[in-house]
This record gives structure tokens, C-alpha cells and sequence, in this order.
């Protein structure tokens, strides 16, 4: 491969992403010592490109390319028109039972209309902070992401996506991400737990800006 620094490289010329007119950069995060493959491949007829990101573990000088290129290819051109499949960033096996004695709510922070929940400010006594809670009914965020595509093939809210986007940007310590603490489910709802953000969420920050974009 052909390194563009310390933390990327290309896939060689005669990988099969080449063949598909695609590119593979991967990165490694600087501490934790896991490898990232990020897949970028345009389809004929697309205008933009179809990116899916891989991890692995490797070591710290490790510049590993995973090897599952060809499954990538073929999830890529069958959904050119999906955000990547950011949702493998978490895995669902880490859901864990909600303890509702462990979270004490404080406020609602508001409706949460297109997951069909709330958002709540909560105190969580294992760490003594307060977090963020989205409250999703289980029925609605489904199993994992391939049961919620195949029940809503339509719907441009991802729930699982967004759970995976925030733990890959917390992966490699991207630093204007808010830290997400866990997903956990109870009989009816499911329950997202991450940082709290003071100011609100971004685009209620960016509307409040007095500052032209």
C-alpha cells in the first residue's frame, strides 16, 4: 500500500476498489491502537460516493488493510444511495438492559418527533453525571439496522447509523463529539445515553447564532 502519512494509506492499483472506480483510505486511531478502513466507491450513474467504515485491532504501527474487500464492494454498489454503513461502528450485541434505578430523571428536554420519542436530561448515579436521553419506542428502532431498513426501507431518520457515527467519532477521539455512554433497552423503549451537551443540540445552537454562516 502506499502510505499518505502517518495515519493513512491507499489500497494498490490492483485492488478490486480500483476496479470499481473507488478509492480505500485507511486511518488509525493514534491511541487505542485500532485500524479504520474507510471504503469510498462511486457507482455508475452516482453522484456522490458510497463510504463504509471497517475496524479492526492492530497494533500501533500497524498499517493492516482489512481484508474484506470484495464484501465491500458488493454492500457498496448494492446501496450507493445509503450514508455508509456507519452503523457497524457499534455493536448490538453491547446493548444493555435499562436500569431505571440507575438513571434519575430530571427534565425532558424535548420531543424527539421523527424517532417518535423525547429527549430527557438525566442523572446517571453510576458516574454521577448528567447525560443525554433519547427514548425510542423498541418497536420503531428495531433489532439492529438491518431489521430497521428492512421494516422502514424509506425512512432518512437511522437510528443505528447515528449510534455508530458518534462511537466511530469517539473512536478515534474526534474532539467535537458528544462521548456516548451506551444504548439500553427496557420492555417498551430504548434508550440512547450520551454526553450532555449544555448548549442544545446543533441545529437549535446554529438557529440562536447571531453570527451570519
Amino acid at each position: 500500500s502506499s502510505r499518505l502519512g502517518s495515519r493513512f494509506w491507499t489500497v494498490p492499483e490492483q485492488s478490486p476498489f480500483h476496479a470499481a472506480k473507488g478509492m480505500m483510505v485507511g486511518c488509525k486511531a493514534p491511541s487505542a491502537g485500532e485500524s479504520f478502513g474507510v471504503a469510498s466507491v462511486k457507482a455508475p450513474g452516482q453522484e456522490g460516493h458510497c463510504g463504509r467504515f471497517l475496524s479492526g485491532r492492530a497494533s500501533s504501527s500497524s498499517t493492516a488493510i482489512p481484508q474484506d474487500e470484495e464484501q465491500i464492494i458488493d454492500d457498496a454498489w448494492s446501496t450507493a444511495w445509503l450514508p455508509g454503513s456507519l452503523h457497524l461502528n457499534f455493536d448490538v450485541a453491547d446493548v444493555q438492559p435499562w436500569d431505571s434505578g440507575r438513571f434519575a430523571m430530571v427534565r425532558t428536554i424535548q420531543v424527539a418527533s421523527r424517532n417518535h420519542g423525547f429527549v430527557h436530561e438525566m442523572l446517571d448515579a453510576a458516574s454521577g453525571e448528567q447525560v443525554a436521553v433519547k427514548q425510542m419506542p423498541s418497536d420503531w428502532v428495531c433489532a439492529c439496522h438491518e431489521d430497521f431498513a428492512r421494516r422502514y426501507p424509506r425512512e432518512r431518520e437511522l437510528p443505528w447509523v447515528d449510534v455508530g457515527c458518534t462511537s466511530f467519532l469517539n473512536s478515534i477521539g474526534f474532539p467535537y463529539a458528544c462521548q456516548l455512554h451506551g444504548v439500553f433497552r427496557g420492555p417498551r423503549s430504548a434508550f440512547v445515553v450520551s454526553e450532555l451537551a449544555s448548549g442544545g443540540d446543533l441545529f437549535g445552537w446554529s438557529a440562536a447564532c447571531p453570527e451570519e454562516p
